[in-house]
């Protein structure tokens, strides 16, 4: 992938929308950490990567851009349990908790990016059948929905799997780091 920041920091619309495409729902993710409504979370990451976009001429590298979009989120999400006076109790039930591990959350959310973009890059029928998977579905449900026979999405399924840990297995470090 190449750095897009510069293409953004110089107003390149298509090249934000690729950066909104990829980090909106990693964002909305790492929000659901904090804030339970996942209606709030959409909201949450939307306003903080239009914020990025009002400030992109501050930012040269993605580093700045990640640190600047995880913690504008998790203060947007505090400020929002502040709002509804739940706060107090969460933060100290949980907000030290979640402060302590803020680094790991972040790999995680990392994670999380990469996999999404390795499932999107199966072919259709693959991307269906992991998808449907991760939804919780049973192998005789994804066949049925999908109008193929088990036995093909075993193999499909298999082959699928393959070529994900072939993507992921560059960024096996990252797993040894979480």
């Amino acid at each position: 992938m190449y750095n897009i920041i510069p293409e953004i920091r110089s107003g390149n619309r298509k090249a934000f929308r690729e950066l909104f495409e990829d980090y909106y729902p990693v964002l909305c993710s790492f929000a659901r950490k904090y804030v339970p409504d996942p209606e709030r979370c959409r909201d949450i990451a939307q306003e903080t990567l239009l914020a990025y976009w009002e400030e992109r001429e501050r930012f040269s590298s993605i580093i700045e851009v990640r640190g600047f979009l995880y913690t504008v989120t998790k203060n947007a999400c505090f400020n929002l349990l502040k709002r509804e006076r739940a706060a107090d109790r969460y933060i100290q039930s949980t907000g030290q908790v979640y402060a302590d591990n803020f680094e790991e959350k972040i790999m995680e959310h990392e994670i999380f990016l990469l996999l999404h973009k390795a499932v999107g890059g199966l072919p259709s029928q693959m991307r269906k059948i992991i998808e449907y998977s991760l939804q919780g579905m049973r192998n005789n449900e994804i066949a049925r929905e999908i109008g193929i026979a088990e036995g093909t999405l075993h193999t499909l399924k298999k082959i699928a799997y393959k070529k994900l840990r072939a993507v992921m297995r560059d960024h096996f470090y990252l797993l040894l780091l979480f």
